[in-house]
């Protein structure tokens, strides 16, 4: 079974302790990206969503050590297919997510690439039980997720893939069920997976849960000299 080339953990908030993002670094180097939810409706409400200037205060002190990917819900994605570009950090960031059920012009998502320093740019596939194939740039990414992050357990799975492309999957996954999920997504192209829901506790970003995902699916870390 193909691992995962590293796992993004979405939903990093105000109680979320820096110097345990930076130790996850240093016992998993680059096998976990940290991911951030914006919206401009829901920022500051609930958990999920911290102060921009919260998020500012952990993601650039540590944005040259660590992989972080922006999350636009809402109006933020609504603007971004409307081929306009939000004011926000995104010099932060190495891959900006657009989490949306709209349409989209693959066209004016490069263009954003473009605007944002050729990152690359993730699109959710919800609704087909294969990945759709019309995009073929590495700067366009699916993430085949159905759940949208509610937590919501996938079984089917896709299974066509297209050369040289990564593929993201997310939908219920948990430290309890990763390793089975691993094996029903089976992929044997590089791939990545998200989790949001499954590594929360209360609703908080729960570390713990993150360094138990990152065990079972890649064992204990290597000690130096070990």
């Amino acid at each position: 079974m193909r691992l995962p080339e590293f796992i993004t953990f979405t939903g990093i908030d105000e109680n979320t302790d820096p110097i345990s993002l930076l130790k996850i670094n240093a016992d998993y180097p680059n096998l976990a990206e940290f991911g951030v939810l914006f919206s401009p409706k829901l920022q500051g409400i609930g958990n999920r969503y911290p102060e921009l200037e919260i998020i500012e205060e952990i993601v650039a002190p540590l944005s040259e050590t660590l992989s972080f990917s922006a999350h636009l819900c809402g109006e933020y994605a609504t603007r971004v297919l409307s081929n306009e570009t939000p004011n926000l950090p995104f010099e932060l960031f190495e891959r900006v997510q657009i989490n949306t059920r709209n349409t989209f012009d693959a066209q004016k998502l490069l263009n954003f690439s473009k605007i944002i320093d050729n990152k690359p740019v993730i699109i959710q596939c919800r609704d087909e039980q294969t990945f759709p194939d019309n995009l073929s740039s590495n700067k366009l990414l699916w993430l085949y997720d159905k759940s949208g992050g509610r937590g919501t357990r996938i079984t089917a799975w896709p299974s066509v893939y297209k050369d040289n492309v990564m593929v993201g999957f997310a939908g219920g996954i948990t430290p309890e069920n990763v390793s089975e999920i691993l094996n029903e997504i089976d992929c044997p192209i590089p791939y990545w997976i998200d989790m949001e829901t499954g590594i929360r506790t209360n609703d908080w970003f729960d570390i713990f849960k993150v360094r138990e995902v990152l065990t079972v699916v890649y064992g204990l870390p290597k000690k130096v000299g070990k």
